[in-house]
């Protein structure tokens, strides 16, 4: 039977030699049509940890920022800011919060019920993620 000498090469650029990325080439023998001896990199184990941070990595980097408009409240008013509210003023034995116009309920404040986001989320926020590899 015929034995064919296959040869796996990574072509890696000039700029990523310099960056350290090595040119890795392998020799693979077939004595017959079904088995193939892998050299000894192949069989290194798996680890696990590494690979739930490579997964865990890629994730992160997919996502997309999102947050508050820049000019949120300029245009249309923003989330939460879009009830006319008064304030009732002192002496009623509530808070001293604003009010909606003919409630007692408080608007317009991060801590009454229909209000706005206290820290909303930023777009300058980095989600991505390195794996030191």
């Amino acid at each position: 039977m015929k034995v064919a000498t296959k040869d796996i090469v990574n072509t890696v650029t000039q700029t990523e030699m310099d960056a350290g990325k090595l040119s890795a080439q392998f020799e693979v023998e077939i004595s017959d049509g079904k088995k193939v001896q892998l050299p000894e990199a192949f069989s290194s184990e798996v680890r696990l940890d590494l690979v739930k941070l490579a997964v865990a990595s890629s994730r992160a980097n997919r996502r997309q920022p999102y947050g508050s408009r820049p000019h949120g409240g300029k245009r249309r008013p923003m989330a939460g800011m879009k009830h006319s509210v008064e304030w009732w003023g002192k002496g009623r034995g509530v808070s001293r919060i604003l009010r909606r116009t003919g409630s007692r309920r408080g608007a317009q404040n991060p801590h009454t019920l229909g209000g706005r986001r206290a820290h909303g989320p930023k777009v300058e926020k980095d989600w991505s993620r390195k794996l030191n590899a």
